[in-house]
């Protein structure tokens, strides 16, 4: 295969991750519904923009790997980010203000759910659901979305981080709220699970970078075993930043009252203990913390 043509299939499947995190929901929305039945008819309805422009992404795709055109392919991915997931945030919930009684509402919330969260997002969708009819929240879907926005709510961006108070690695009691003033990260892990074994290390560097200018890096481990824990603080030389625990297991304190079911899970909280970000990668924590503090 010449590199061309390497080039371009890397970008086409580049190209498919960024439409499908740019929250593209309407194609697999439709499917979840009876071809021809007024639910999928009401999705149609909603996603019609979107629709419009994923089939003007498509004819670009179409062009760009025809004539091997990686610039025309990479335009197409930054219209998607740009572009689409606005267009999901403006037109799903002006089509369930205007037809609170669709069957296709459920569907159309818990894509909006899915989107980039900001301050107020799920405030607002909360607000949205609360206008569908009894029947349609009270039904078994609907109760479970409600269920769903519940759990949301109560670490949505914008909201008051909720306190607690868990023991350091030296018997000490550490309350959330204790460290009111200064940006926390506050990250929910665990000695089991590999992909906090990755994250730790990275943690650390942050709050070398960070920490002397307000940053703390508060660590919940949802171990049951306090040698597993310690060793792996000591593993990761985690041992600078603040790590506390209960030794409960998955039935720690904290991650249930944060709702945290996968790891790692972190949320950024800023100085007055509100939420400004949560479920930070790598990445993006490093954009986020390099707007604050440089």
């Amino acid at each position: 295969m010449k590199a061309e043509q390497r080039h371009g299939l890397y970008f086409f499947f580049l190209l498919l991750v960024c439409l499908l995190s740019a929250g593209l929901y309407a194609q697999q929305g439709k499917k979840d519904f009876a071809p021809g039945s007024p639910e999928e008819k009401d999705f149609h309805m909603a996603a019609r923009r979107q629709d419009l422009m994923m089939d003007s992404l498509k004819d670009l795709i179409a062009m760009g790997q025809e004539s091997m055109n990686d610039v025309m392919t990479q335009t197409a991915m930054g219209m998607a980010f740009q572009n689409i997931e606005p267009v999901i945030k403006a037109d799903y919930p002006a089509y369930v203000r205007s037809n609170p009684a669709s069957g296709a509402n459920l569907r159309l919330i818990s894509d909006l759910m899915n989107c980039k969260p900001v301050a107020g997002w799920m405030d607002s969708l909360d607000a949205l659901y609360r206008l569908l009819p009894a029947t349609t929240m009270n039904s078994p879907e609907g109760k479970a979305l409600g269920d769903r926005l519940t759990i949301e709510l109560k670490t949505a961006i914008g909201h008051k981080a909720m306190d607690f108070t868990q023991y350091d690695t030296q018997g000490h009691p550490v309350s959330l709220s204790s460290l009111r003033g200064k940006y926390v990260l506050l990250d929910f892990w665990a000695s089991y699970d590999k992909n906090c074994d990755r994250a730790l290390p990275v943690l650390n560097k942050f709050h070398e970078a960070y920490g002397s200018k307000g940053l703390v890096i508060l660590g919940v481990s949802l171990d049951s075993s306090k040698t597993a824990w310690l060793d792996m603080i000591r593993g990761t030389n985690s041992i600078m930043t603040t790590q506390v625990s209960d030794l409960k297991g998955k039935e720690n304190a904290a991650a249930l009252l944060y709702s945290v079911s996968d790891l790692p899970k972190n949320f950024l909280i800023d100085p007055n203990g509100i939420i400004i970000a949560k479920g930070l990668n790598a990445m993006t924590l490093d954009q986020t913390l390099s707007a604050i503090f440089e």
